[in-house]
C-alpha cells in the first residue's frame, strides 16, 4: 500500500472534522429575541472558540506527523 492510502483516511477525518466545526461557527437566522428584558449573558466558549479550534488543529496534525514519521521508521 503506497504511502498515500495509510494517510488518506486519518486526513480526511481531519478535514470533515474541521468543515462540521466550522458550520457550528456559522451564523443562522433562528427564532426572533423573546419580548421584554433578558439577561444576555454569554458563556465563556463564545469569546474565545477560534482558539479550541486551533488547538484541535494543531493536534490533529500532530497526530498525522507523528504516524507518518513512524511509518517512514
Amino acid at each position: 500500500m503506497s504511502a498515500f492510502m495509510t494517510m488518506k483516511k486519518p486526513i480526511l477525518f481531519s478535514l470533515f472534522a474541521f468543515l462540521g466545526a466550522a458550520t457550528a461557527l456559522a451564523q443562522g437566522g433562528g427564532p426572533p429575541n423573546p419580548p421584554g428584558p433578558v439577561d444576555d449573558v454569554p458563556t465563556p466558549i463564545d469569546d474565545h472558540i477560534w482558539i479550541i479550534l486551533l488547538v484541535g488543529l494543531v493536534f490533529g496534525l500532530y497526530l498525522v506527523l507523528s504516524k507518518k514519521s513512524a511509518l517512514k521508521d
